[in-house]
């Protein structure tokens, strides 16, 4: 081995330990919506880009088919970045003329934020008594955002956070890509995310028989929202377990199947042996697998057990489908903004209470949905060019309110919808740059070995981030760190795969 190898071995173990350790920790401080979590799993993986540079040249990090991909995101990013440019609001007015209108009913004229002055007259309509001196919007001490209603995002603040949120996805995505070229360091890798998804559903398990769990968390815990450890959200939680549980049940079938990747019946008698400790590997995913799918269950989230039905049925079929997997997965994407479409064709309606979400109590959950995917995609036809800001969502949903609705929204529950009404058409012809360059060079070599068997391994994460595309017609859960962050790392393996062109399987490696 050469003297430049050695380091470059190093630096991939060094990595992929990494890499391993962000996706647990991650995890525990409530899916890393702290601002410390954040920024600390930020830090890991600008740390992880500076080894990978520090031990090869950056243009690796760059290599198709990771690359062109990473490069969509960055795109976004960079649109993000247009949409923080100051510029005078006569020119905000003819450019975005709705985003104009909701900054001239929020922001103080001078500078400085208030609360937003048709929230204001909404309450003193509706009867809401307001605190003294409540009816006039007074600006903070201080001047505020010096670009509050001057550019193109409603709420700059906002656009920021979610421009360098977007970064440590991308670094963690091209990390991973390189990292797991290696078989051996992919192999460890998916065995640390299936470990960490065990351990996640046990302490869900654990908490649905009684048990206290005080000591995993950072703060009080919530009042109006029962947690699921480690998450504060049950449907992130799924959203976490349903990733791992695919990528464990890939492994099982890598240590049954024969070297070639065959799975038959002497193969499974072989692994039933002890062939190359095939039968320790299969007691130890055993426990891990029943963890993760215990606490899927006990979740009970139903976007999550169907997102998991799906990338099931994806596992499954894949190496049938191969190249033409990527048809249900096109399906799932515009299903995710079509569902918008369903709530625009219902009759508006005035007030909260004669609204179509009232309409059906047995399946509130569900019509609140429709209800709220509608509001979406009207964010989006009113601001179709430049969006409303990456990030602002919830600032621009107030707007969208019916009398009578206080509730605050973080999320749209569908990640489409909401990257089109931050991002409009821009982030609409990323999206679609961005799934092209997937199932075009990603997906389909991926699926695509020499001997036209894909490995159970990369089946398995195909199956995971199939899984976590449909989630996300329903769910935010890409906006939640430590499932955006587990997502790349699963993206990158997969970028990986497609660029392997030996014939032997990556859990022939391991028997």
């Amino acid at each position: 081995m050469s003297g430049q190898g050695k380091p470059n071995r190093l630096a991939r173990r060094i990595v992929q330990g990494l890499l391993v350790l962000l996706v647990g920790a991650a995890a525990y401080p409530y899916g890393s919506v702290e601002l410390w979590a954040t920024e600390w799993l930020c830090f890991g993986a600008i740390l992880c880009i500076a080894i990978l540079v520090w031990s090869g040249s950056p243009r690796r990090l760059f290599s198709r088919p990771a690359g062109p991909l990473a490069l969509c995101g960055a795109a976004l990013v960079l649109w993000a970045g247009v949409q923080l440019v100051p510029m005078p609001r006569s020119l905000v007015r003819l450019l975005s003329p709705k985003v104009a209108a909701i900054q001239k009913d929020t922001f103080v004229p001078g500078g400085g934020e208030a609360l937003p002055r048709q929230l204001l007259a909404r309450a003193r309509a509706e009867g809401v008594r307001l605190s003294e001196g409540a009816s006039t919007p007074p600006g903070p001490a201080d001047r505020g955002d010096p670009l509050a209603g001057r550019t193109l995002s409603l709420y700059p603040f906002a656009t920021r956070r979610a421009a360098l949120a977007w970064i440590t996805p991308i670094l963690l995505f091209l990390a991973a890509a390189r990292v797991a070229r290696d078989p051996m360091c992919r192999y460890r890798l998916l065995w640390g995310v299936s470990g960490w998804s065990g351990l996640c559903g046990l302490a869900a398990l654990l908490q649905s028989m009684g048990w206290s769990a005080s000591a995993l968390w950072s703060q009080q815990q919530p009042g109006d929202l029962p947690p699921m450890l480690p998450f504060v959200n049950r449907n992130h939680l799924a959203g976490f377990l349903e990733m791992g549980t695919l990528v464990g049940l890939g492994l099982t079938l890598a240590v049954l199947s024969r070297p070639t990747g065959r799975l038959d019946r002497p193969g499974i008698r072989m692994a039933l042996t002890d062939r190359a400790w095939a039968a320790p590997r299969l007691v130890a995913v055993g426990v891990l697998l029943t963890f993760s799918l215990a606490g899927l269950v006990v979740s009970r989230s139903r976007g999550g057990l169907l997102a998991f039905v799906f990338g099931a049925i994806v596992l499954a079929s894949a190496r049938v489908l191969r190249g033409r997997i990527w048809v249900p997965l096109v399906a799932i994407v515009v299903l995710g903004i079509g569902v918008g479409v369903i709530g625009l064709m219902g009759p508006a309606q005035g007030t909260m209470e004669t609204g179509s979400f009232s309409s059906s109590a047995g399946e509130a959950s569900t019509v609140v949905r429709l209800d709220l995917w509608a509001k979406t995609l009207r964010m989006f036809l009113d601001h179709p060019v430049t969006g409303t800001g990456l990030g602002t969502f919830q600032w621009a949903f107030a707007s969208y309110q019916r009398a009578g609705e206080w509730g605050k929204l973080d999320y749209a529950h569908n990640d489409y919808l909401q990257l089109l009404s931050e991002a409009g058409i821009v982030g609409g012809v990323l999206l679609a740059l961005a799934l092209a360059v997937f199932f075009r060079g990603i997906l389909a070599p991926a699926l695509s070995g020499l001997d036209k068997r894909p490995r159970f391994t990369t089946v398995g994460v195909a199956a995971a981030v199939s899984a976590i595309l449909a989630h996300s017609v329903v769910d935010g859960n890409l906006q939640i760190p430590a499932n955006a962050a587990l997502f790349a790392i699963l993206l990158g393996v997969l970028a990986a795969a497609a660029r392997d062109d030996e014939a032997n399987a990556i859990e022939g490696e391991r028997k």
